[in-house]
């Protein structure tokens, strides 16, 4: 996630303020995946004053939105990041691909474009994710139910 402050205004700060940056998107972002969003919120808030070109806050936001179980407007708030073309929103869409899982949406249009943009792109991790979801997609969709058309 350091990757998510680099360039902006962020980028052009000295090294300790962009070193503190880092640090709170990561606190931040750990804290709301852990269920801790109101404990990130004085974070949060500091990121968004100091690199609102940055996508960190909507990333921290929409792990929160997964975790109280709000997979769409998880995926909205990733969507409205990417369309924004806010910095580090790269980071941004093998979440947005969870949220559509969690969503129960891995067979639609934009599912398939993440998956395979994902799937053929540098990150290992989200590359392994990818492929999962593809592969749990694919029998979904073979699976004996859902050719009797009972999923």
């Amino acid at each position: 996630m350091n990757a998510i402050l680099r360039g902006g205004p962020a980028a052009h700060a000295p090294a300790p303020l962009r070193a503190d940056l880092n640090l709170m998107a990561e606190l931040a972002l750990s804290a709301c995946a852990r269920g801790h969003a109101a404990a990130a919120a004085p974070l949060l808030a500091a990121l968004r004053a100091l690199a609102p070109d940055h996508a960190a806050p909507d990333i921290a936001d929409a792990l929160a939105l997964l975790r109280e179980g709000e997979p769409d407007r998880a995926a909205t708030t990733l969507r409205q990041a990417l369309a924004a073309g806010r910095r580090g929103a790269r980071e941004a869409r093998p979440l947005l691909l969870l949220a559509l899982a969690a969503a129960g949406r891995l067979d639609g249009a934009e599912a398939g474009g993440l998956l395979h943009e994902i799937a053929s792109g540098p990150d290992g991790t989200a590359r392994r994710l990818a492929a999962r979801l593809r592969d749990r997609a694919s029998a979904e969709a073979w699976s004996p139910r859902n050719q009797r058309g009972e999923a």
